[in-house]
């Protein structure tokens, strides 16, 4: 088991399974493996869309995975990206939103989602949410 036990447990319950660890790397630097295997490895039924329920801390809808990008400040504005390397992993509300990961967060099995609009300038990379959190939080559409 790559993820974490509760980060395996929310996927199954949303119908993913983890298949494979992937075989993107970015430049010559690979990736943890637990962020190979987030990016990459996870088979999301076809056509899946999620939304949040009632009780989360965040509505999003329309949320939808396997969409992996990298979010550099000509793509997203983030006030406190600094140098870190973060990665997008699934769109909400019809694009505006974007979940993603620092890519070298310490608990890779079960890092931190930042949940981030695309179009705004000011925002900062704050979260309370480790992934198992934020997959809690789904259901399907």
């Amino acid at each position: 088991m790559i993820l974490s036990p509760e980060v395996e447990s929310e996927l199954a319950r949303l119908g993913a399974r983890v298949e494979r660890l992937g075989t993107s790397v970015q430049g010559a630097e690979r990736l943890p493996p637990e962020i190979e295997a987030l990016l990459f490895g996870i088979r999301w039924p076809n056509g899946a869309e999620y939304t949040t329920h009632s009780n989360a801390p965040r509505t999003l809808r329309l949320i939808r995975f396997n969409i992996v990008h990298w979010l550099t400040p000509d793509d997203v504005s983030i006030a406190d990206q600094y140098e870190r390397r973060i990665v997008g992993f699934a769109h909400a509300d019809g694009g505006n939103m974007i979940v993603a990961v620092d890519v070298d967060d310490s608990e890779a099995s079960n890092p931190v989602v930042y949940i981030l609009d695309h179009d705004d300038p000011e925002q900062q990379l704050s979260s309370l949410y480790h992934l198992s959190d934020f997959l809690s939080w789904l259901e399907r559409s």
